[in-house]
């Protein structure tokens, strides 16, 4: 053996006749070779917890995400609303709430909005049937002079609100604000 051994250099062989070492060896290779298919199995197992949690969590999301455009669309389209009508979102969205509860919808709202336009442009640029109609409400041409779109729709409401007979008022709502008068 003292011929193995070099400078600087030394090493050992355990060798054994009936092979104990090697043996045991083979045993502990084995049972870390079965850790670690544990640890595998544990790591797929938490692994498919993770996915199925994540799976979970997002298909608890989809109603939240599904009402926020909802949400957004109705903002958007009354945005587009107010542009059309001149109104501003937050009065479109409270005449929305009334038309809702009277049994009406926000567009049957538009309509008389451009229907309240046009015969307020009329009478203005002298036209006799829109004058006539204001005329019926004690208005003219003139009182909606400067008024904001909202103002003159709440000065004209008033008006045909103020109509005793609950067939003409049905009537002059019609002819003023066109045929979602009746409606309103």
């Amino acid at each position: 053996m003292a011929s193995d051994v070099r400078a600087g250099r030394a090493y050992i062989e355990l060798t054994t006749k009936d092979g104990a070492l090697a043996k045991g060896l083979a045993r502990a290779r084995a049972k870390v070779a079965a850790f670690a298919k544990g640890l595998s199995a544990a790591g797929s197992s938490m692994q498919s917890a993770g996915t199925r949690l994540i799976a979970a969590s997002a298909a608890m999301s989809v109603p939240f995400i599904a009402s926020a455009k909802v949400f957004s669309d109705y903002g958007d389209a009354l945005a587009k609303m107010a542009k059309r009508t001149g109104f501003s979102v937050e009065s479109l969205s409270e005449l929305k709430y009334v038309a809702d509860l009277s049994g009406t919808s926000i567009e049957g709202v538009v309509r008389g909005l451009f229907g309240l336009s046009k015969m307020l442009y009329d009478a203005a640029n002298g036209g006799k049937e829109a004058q006539d109609q204001l005329a019926a409400l004690g208005l003219t041409a003139e009182d909606f002079i400067g008024l904001s779109a909202e103002q003159s729709f709440e000065k004209i409401s008033k008006a045909i609100g103020s109509v005793a007979d609950p067939l003409q008022r049905i009537a002059i709502a019609r002819k003023a604000l066109g045929r979602s008068g009746a409606e309103l």
